[in-house]
């Protein structure tokens, strides 16, 4: 499980934080991804798919609604901005959403 991005001290954060459960007990890790890939941003939605985490949308620090998509690969800790096919309808942008992942 992680939390990714959203507000931390009233700014926002591309932070991902992962929380390992074991035992019952749970154990918190952090990794820092600030300027390094995905844009700060709070009010996104995240879905976790073959352990690989996807953001949409959300709200960035002058309060823009946004509708781009990242992808947080964990094996190499890294972020990529996913780019639709050519041609592809995008949702408008917004925040405040939910998203699902269905399928495998």
């Amino acid at each position: 499980m992680a939390a990714i991005g959203g507000f931390v001290d009233g700014s926002r954060t591309s932070q991902v934080v992962t929380l390992e459960m074991k035992d019952g007990a749970g154990s918190v890790s952090g990794e820092m991804c600030e300027g390094t890939g995905m844009p700060a941003r709070a009010g996104h939605s995240v879905v976790e798919c073959k352990s690989d985490y996807w953001v949409f949308g959300g709200q960035d620090d002058d309060n823009n609604k946004l509708n781009d998509i990242w992808k947080y690969t964990t094996a190499s800790k890294s972020w990529s901005k996913v780019t639709p096919k050519e041609g592809s309808p995008m949702p408008t942008p917004r925040c405040g959403h939910t998203a699902v992942q269905s399928g495998s």
